[in-house]
């Protein structure tokens, strides 16, 4: 405190206009920080999360359509139909090989023993269970044995077929939980930031209207002591003083003062004035 006093009332202006300036470039930090991170976050929901889920519904459309064009083939007895629908349910099945893939490179970059990645395997676990005997259940449809595809369909499709549904409808939950959870994060991100920003807003305001006032003081006191000093050396008073301020403000002042009093003698008179009245004296 006392190093601020002792500043000029410039290097008080200079001190309070960068630390007002360190301030702005401190809330701009930090705005672009927050900006970036929810960028990221936003990147992570609709780039990731949001394919991840959109994949995980596709194949649970594709678990659900194999089962619907199994059950179809095992009951119909019109050829043409029943070949349509073969060529149907190969479509199905190629497609969910390719969706199955995909997800799992979606996830290629998450830690083996996360939850995401376990279901993953889960589910590929009992597709490879589930895929062939719904092939085999619809081929005895197609060869008419309606009674073998409807066996097979309900004692070995089931039981593999109701929990692969159930895990892909599982990872389709956790995906949304993480959407969840991160925007919940960038909701709490941004009143973090607004909480911050209004901090460091009135520190600011504080800080610069503590630097007006002591300003306006430091010139004011100075200046009225000038003015009261001007005024009786107009008035012939030459023997007025200014007392230095704490801070030096006054110190020209004082000098600028004081100097017609150096030059002039005790009667008011230049110091000059008894050697010229003396050097007459001798002529």
């Amino acid at each position: 405190m006392n190093r601020i006093q002792s500043l000029s009332v410039s290097g008080r202006l200079l001190a309070g206009f960068g630390f007002l300036l360190a301030l702005l470039v401190a809330l701009a930090g930090l705005s672009a920080f927050e900006l970036t991170r929810a960028s990221q976050r936003m990147n992570q929901i609709v780039d990731v999360n949001n394919h991840r889920t959109d994949l995980a519904r596709d194949l649970l459309d594709q678990i659900n359509g194999m089962a619907i064009q199994t059950r179809t083939i095992a009951l119909l007895t019109d050829m043409p139909g029943i070949d349509q629908e073969l060529k149907d349910l190969q479509a199905t099945v190629a497609a969910y090989a390719r969706t199955e893939a995909a997800l799992v490179e979606a996830l290629s970059s998450l830690d083996p023993a996360s939850q995401e990645r376990q279901l993953l395997a889960e589910v590929a676990a009992l597709g490879k269970k589930t895929l062939p005997q719904l092939q085999s259940a619809a081929q005895l449809g197609a060869d008419g044995d309606n009674v073998a595809a409807t066996m097979t369909l309900t004692q070995k499709v089931r039981p593999t077929e109701t929990p692969l549904r159930a895990k892909v409808a599982d990872f389709v939950k956790l995906q949304g939980a993480a959407t969840a959870a991160a925007v919940a994060e960038a909701r709490a991100a941004r009143e973090r930031a607004f909480a911050m920003g209004a901090v460091l807003v009135l520190v600011a305001l504080a800080s610069g209207g503590l630097v007006a006032w002591r300003t306006i003081v430091s010139i004011r006191v100075p200046i009225r002591n000038a003015l009261k000093v001007a005024e009786r050396i107009a008035q012939g008073d030459l023997t007025s003083s200014i007392q230095p301020a704490a801070d030096g403000v006054q110190h020209g002042a004082v000098h600028r003062h004081r100097a017609p009093e150096r030059r002039l003698g005790p009667s008011g008179q230049p110091a000059g004035g008894h050697g010229l009245q003396r050097g007459h004296a001798r002529r």
